[in-house]
Formats: C-alpha cells, structure tokens, sequence
C-alpha cells in the first residue's frame, strides 16, 4: 500500500471553493478508480487555510492512474487559482499489514 499526502495553502477567501473541488476529486477517485483505498481533505484547526489531503493506492500503478486520469488532470488549473503556492507532496510505503 502507498500513502500519498499533500499540504495544501488555501488563498485567504477560497477555502469553499478548495473544499467543494477536493470534495469532487475525493468523490470520483475512490468511485472510479479502483485502485484508489482513500482520499481525504482535513482542515487544521489552527490555521483555516491549511489543508491536508491523505490518499492510499494499492500500488503504484495506481497511484499513476490517478496522476493521469482525466478528471484529476482538468481539475489543476482551478485548483491552483485556489492555492497560495504549490501543494507540498509526500509519498510513503506503507508498514505493516
């Protein structure tokens, strides 16, 4: 299993419009893609616009089918006119069973 994060920098006034395209993202991968385990968006209770995204991928395989799905690819651009600077990636293996 692969655990993806990804801290994300709302700009001051565009946390709605963040949440409802992370929402929508969250949505179709873990109903379209069925080597995506979970997506999920929390909000720091310290900071209103600080995001964390946490997703889990069978494989790699996965986790490349998700980079590339269509969806995922035309929803960039609005996500970034919501982000104060690029998102902040990290990939791990997950331990254990």
């Amino acid at each position: 299993m692969i655990a993806v994060t990804a801290e994300l920098r709302a700009k001051p006034g565009c946390q709605q419009d963040l949440e409802r395209l992370m929402g929508s993202m969250a949505q179709r991968a873990t109903t379209d893609e069925p080597g995506c385990r979970v997506f999920r968006l929390a909000r720091s209770r310290h900071d209103p616009q600080l995001y964390l995204s946490f997703q889990r991928y069978d494989d790699d395989a996965a986790m490349s089918a998700h980079s590339h799905a269509e969806y995922f690819t035309s929803a960039i651009p609005a996500m970034m006119e919501c982000l104060e600077e690029l998102p902040r990636l990290a990939v791990f293996d997950e331990l254990g069973d």
